[in-house]
């Protein structure tokens, strides 16, 4: 019975994810920005679901994602609808149209998603507030905009990166008004 209850608690212990302060948050940056700019591409299946307030039941699109240093990255919805999404820098286009002044949010977050990839900057101390954490396989980053522009568009940005190779595995995205995007990529083949 002692071990069994000894095994739980070990158990329970291994999975609280350790926030990193101080050197350890400091070293475990410079280790994600580090093999996140070494990421020169990657291809896989993305699934995206969003929760609002005003609906009961969340709404859920799946596709494939691509990326290629110094060039696009591209968001092929395959369902509930067909539609192709690319960011390069801040520009956005769906299916061959430039947002131009459109949708802030999704330009804000192609801002930071492609800052992300292209140039290694997991987290901008400018822009937000950010807590880092480790669960042993997984290091999680919960950002808190700090530009108003950012906060009148989302409270919180929540990313996980797997700590291996530095990719991208999980993003939640949530609103002002308290709305949720949450984006699984899974499949992802890298190329270094």
């Amino acid at each position: 019975m002692v071990v069994l209850l000894l095994a739980v608690w070990g158990a329970v212990c291994a999975q609280t994810p350790r926030e990193l302060t101080g050197k350890d948050r400091t070293a475990a940056v410079a280790e994600l920005e580090t093999k996140t700019k070494a990421i020169k591409s990657f291809t896989g299946q993305f699934k995206q679901t969003r929760e609002t307030t005003m609906l009961k039941e969340s709404v859920e699109s799946s596709g494939r994602i691509s990326f290629k240093r110094d060039g696009a990255i591209k968001w092929e919805y395959l369902k509930p609808q067909a539609k192709v999404i690319e960011i390069k820098g801040e520009t956005l286009s769906v299916d061959g149209v430039s947002s131009g002044r459109g949708n802030r949010m999704a330009k804000g977050i192609a801002g930071m998603v492609s800052d992300m990839l292209q140039q290694g900057k997991v987290a901008d101390e400018r822009v937000f507030d950010f807590k880092l954490y480790d669960d042993g396989k997984n290091y999680n980053l919960k950002a808190k905009p700090k530009r108003r522009d950012m906060q009148r568009m989302m409270s919180a940005v929540d990313i996980t990166f797997d700590k291996g190779d530095g990719s991208m595995r999980k993003m939640i995205l949530t609103e002002k008004d308290g709305n949720r995007t949450t984006i699984e990529f899974v499949g992802l083949k890298i190329g270094n």
